[in-house]
């Protein structure tokens, strides 16, 4: 009975020291994310291109666009929206200029641009006029690289 006992005892050390060990690991776990920080913006993909001479042959006819590179690829966006009714009134005005798009969702963190883009969404809701159509969605593209990308390189 004692050698039943004598284990018992050292069984229970033993777990109780390796229950302070694991608890310790989990004192600077950070948790997962579960859920997207920023403000979430549709983005009009007009392609995704290999090289760089391949994207600015592709795209000498647009007026305005920002690229990303992503995975050694250059995506190309024509357009933003943050509001979904905007974006199917950008979307409609690019088709009918016969563009093949995509819709691409990205989180931004950058209040200074969502406010600029909030504020494109209000004139968009209120034309339908494909010019005003065409200059506000340049002028957020043109946002996008003062507001995010030079002020990301800073």
């Amino acid at each position: 009975m004692k050698k039943y006992l004598l284990t018992i005892i050292i069984s229970l050390i033993v777990g109780f020291l390796f229950s302070i060990y694991i608890l310790n690991q989990y004192t600077d776990f950070k948790g997962i994310t579960v859920y997207k920080e920023g403000t979430m913006l549709y983005f009009i993909e007009y392609g995704i291109y290999n090289d760089y001479s391949e994207m600015e042959k592709n795209t000498i006819n647009l007026e305005n666009y920002i690229y990303h590179i992503n995975d050694n690829r250059y995506h190309v966006y024509i357009g933003i929206a943050k509001n979904y009714e905007v974006l199917n009134k950008i979307s409609d005005y690019f088709k009918d200029m016969g563009f093949n798009i995509s819709i691409k969702e990205f989180y931004i963190m950058n209040d200074e641009f969502i406010k600029i883009i909030e504020n494109n969404d209000e004139i968009l809701l209120l034309t339908d006029d494909k010019v005003v159509i065409g200059e506000v969605v340049s002028e957020g593209l043109t946002a996008y690289e003062e507001v995010v990308i030079n002020k990301d390189k800073n």
